[in-house]
């Protein structure tokens, strides 16, 4: 049936770009035992400094303003916007059935509370499309900050990510800033608070 062909067509589509994901990415070999995720994610320009800890190097990022649905208890107004003009932004994408991402969870938790959301925009974007899965994902792991439906791999593709979970943080003009290893608060705490201090 002719009706049928365009949800079909992004039904399938999203499906195999999730499969490709799950294959290249959490699935890829780290349990979430350790510091550094599956795979990095195409175009990552940041490396670990001489400390080992992340590094920072920037690169402007597309400039168009992305928007997605959105499906957890805090977020109020239906659709988010990944990264605000003139704002700080951390965007985490994930998966419900990713081991890392649910091992992830608390370390985001904490930088939530450390830096409230008037010093800096936090969003997490999952390419599942299944609301009451993500509800419950997002319930059982207490997260308190807006969750974002990406089936359509906008963001996911915008931003090349080829792994779960992957991080990404924005200074306020939207450049990417290509930080690694963003994976625990001890990690993500201090690349913030260089940003929110200008250096």
């Amino acid at each position: 049936m002719p009706s049928d062909r365009p949800s079909r067509r992004r039904f399938l589509r999203t499906a195999g770009g999730a499969a490709a994901l799950a294959l290249a990415g959490c699935s890829g070999g780290n349990d979430g035992t350790t510091d550094q995720p599956a795979t990095d994610a195409p175009g990552a320009t940041g490396t670990a400094g001489p400390d080992g800890n992340a590094a920072s190097t920037s690169r402007s990022a597309n400039r168009n303003p992305l928007a997605l649905p959105t499906v957890a208890p805090e977020s109020t107004d239906g659709e988010v916007g990944l990264r605000p003009e003139g704002e700080l932004s951390f965007v985490n994408f994930f998966a419900t059935w990713c081991e890392p991402c649910k091992k992830e969870m608390p370390d985001l938790r904490e930088v939530r509370a450390e830096f409230d959301a008037d010093r800096v925009h936090m969003v997490s974007v999952t390419p599942e499309a299944d609301e009451a899965a993500i509800r419950q994902f997002w319930e059982t792991y207490e997260g308190t900050w807006p969750v974002a439906m990406d089936a359509d791999l906008r963001a996911t593709s915008r931003w090349g990510v080829s792994s779960y979970p992957t991080n990404k943080l924005f200074d306020a003009e939207g450049n990417e800033l290509g930080y690694t290893g963003l994976r625990h608060y001890e990690d993500i705490a201090p690349a913030i608070e260089s940003e929110l201090d200008g250096d």
